[in-house]
């Protein structure tokens, strides 16, 4: 953002850089319940960037409190589930899911289990509510032609997506994704996950990225399976090459569903709640019950390495799901047994919007998948319209895989659909910089961000949020 910011000004442009206040009622996705050191810390690193731009701009921070304004109008609603908080506008503005993909992207808890649930959320609904005023104010007031943001999915930068459109101003929105400087991504008008703008930017790619476009796929498909980190991290780099469940059996038909995150995707809503089940633990649960009867088939639930550390109900439920059914295994997501061994052995693969479905594609599987995500317009997978178009897929027995083509042009976005921008530099392995220079936090405040940071996630997240929450619901069901 800084680089793009100094792009800005280098070009002439009047820009105005806004900043957030902190303090006390603020929360937002990297500082869910508010807590005032992670505050300072933020604040401090900024201050540190915003000292690095060179040239003519103005900066200013929103409010700390908004006189005059009625924010507080959603502040006594009552949250049953996640649909309700996600249903909630604001002047047109979908402050209820921007607050609830801050909080569960942070806290895991799908379904609003825990005990600060709904405390916490007010918080992050009390700040999108807070700076969608604030923005419809200062959009008009500065006659902006055009904003730019990150991401647009948390309650702190959603606001200024949303505002920005219904005034008709342009919105840029950025993101980042890949090993080095050289992977931003820039969308113009919509948030990064819009199926629709990925489907064209995905085909427009694929006719001028430079280099042989068939190598590149297959550069990345390499990459992935042999564990390399396309992002922070790999998941599978703790699993052991040619693993399989025990008791694998090659005669039988053996079908691996490849679970995804599921708060992840939920955190998206949208169009990304327009799903042929509610659930992912409900589509799995009605597959299973749906072919527990077919002694020559093993459906392998391979749970997402990503889930290893998460306890809320929807997790437990998959681990479960293999003690239901006889013909059912549950490979937990800390398990060493190898994804892409299964994905070689396998017979026919079920994915939720998780890389490993493109992938099994890629590889010549069968692949189906169950729910919206990047690649459903590609050709290379199935997508069934019903759960019984899907059951019949699975007991196909001649189920042909789907040609690799629009694979490979997924393949070439996600590793060449990003470019290099001017002032950014650097690698994850290295650190990203901002006109050559690192800025990091001082070593007190390193220390300091670690502790709370710690705090948050252990002390409040998991004692408080989760386990308080399991034994208040043991003592009133006593």
């Amino acid at each position: 953002m800084l680089s793009r910011a100094q792009q800005a000004i280098d070009g002439g442009e009047d820009v105005i850089v806004v900043g957030c206040p902190g303090g006390r009622g603020y929360a937002c996705s990297l500082n869910i319940h508010g807590l005032a050191p992670i505050c300072h810390v933020c604040k401090r690193q900024r201050s540190r960037g915003v000292d690095n731009l060179k040239g003519r701009f103005t900066y200013v921070e929103s409010p700390a409190a908004y006189p005059g304004r009625d924010t507080g109008s959603l502040l006594n609603v009552e949250i049953k589930d996640r649909w309700a908080i996600k249903s909630l506008t604001y002047r047109s503005v979908d402050v209820g899911q921007a607050a609830y993909s801050s909080y569960v992207g942070l806290s895991r808890d799908l379904d609003l289990e825990g005990i600060l649930a709904r405390s916490t959320l007010m918080k992050l609904l009390h700040t999108a509510q807070l700076l969608s005023a604030y923005w419809f104010d200062l959009l008009k007031e500065k006659e902006v032609t055009r904003v730019v943001l990150y991401n647009g999915r948390q309650n702190h930068n959603r606001p200024l997506l949303r505002v920005a459109r219904l005034l008709g101003v342009e919105a840029e929105v950025m993101e980042f994704s890949g090993p080095d400087a050289r992977c931003v991504y820039q969308f113009h008008n919509c948030p990064p996950l819009d199926l629709n703008n990925l489907a064209m930017l995905i085909d427009e790619n694929w006719e001028t990225v430079e280099g042989d476009r068939e190598e590149i796929a297959r550069q990345y498909f390499e990459f992935k399976r042999q564990g390399a980190a396309v992002n922070e991290r790999s998941f599978v780099l703790g699993q052991t090459k040619g693993l399989l469940p025990e008791g694998w059996d090659p005669e039988k038909r053996n079908i691996v569903i490849f679970n995804s995150s599921e708060d992840e995707f939920a955190a998206a809503g949208g169009e990304y709640d327009e799903t042929l089940y509610p659930s992912q633990t409900e589509a799995v649960s009605r597959i299973c019950d749906a072919l527990d009867q077919e002694p020559d088939l093993r459906i392998y639930l391979r749970m997402h390495p990503n889930l290893s550390q998460v306890k809320w109900r929807f997790a437990r439920q998959l681990r479960e799901m293999g003690s239901l059914h006889s013909n059912v295994v549950v490979v937990p997501p800390e398990s060493s047994i190898s994804t892409y061994s299964m994905l070689a052995e396998c017979d026919v693969v079920v994915s939720f919007g998780s890389t490993v479905g493109i992938e099994a594609a890629y590889w010549g599987k069968p692949s189906i998948l169950v729910r919206r995500c990047v690649y459903e317009r590609t050709g290379s997978v199935y997508v069934p319209r019903s759960h019984e178009e899907l059951i019949a897929l699975l007991k196909d027995r001649s189920l042909s895989p789907l040609p690799s083509f629009g694979a490979k042009k997924v393949a070439v976005f996600w590793y060449k659909g990003g470019r290099a921008i001017e002032h950014l530099g650097g690698s994850r392995a290295t650190g990203f910089t901002f006109m050559g220079q690192h800025i990091r936090k001082h070593a007190v405040e390193k220390v300091l961000y670690i502790a709370f940071k710690s705090l948050e996630k252990w002390f409040l997240g998991a004692l408080i949020n989760y386990y308080c929450g399991i034994w208040l619901k043991a003592f009133r069901r006593q």
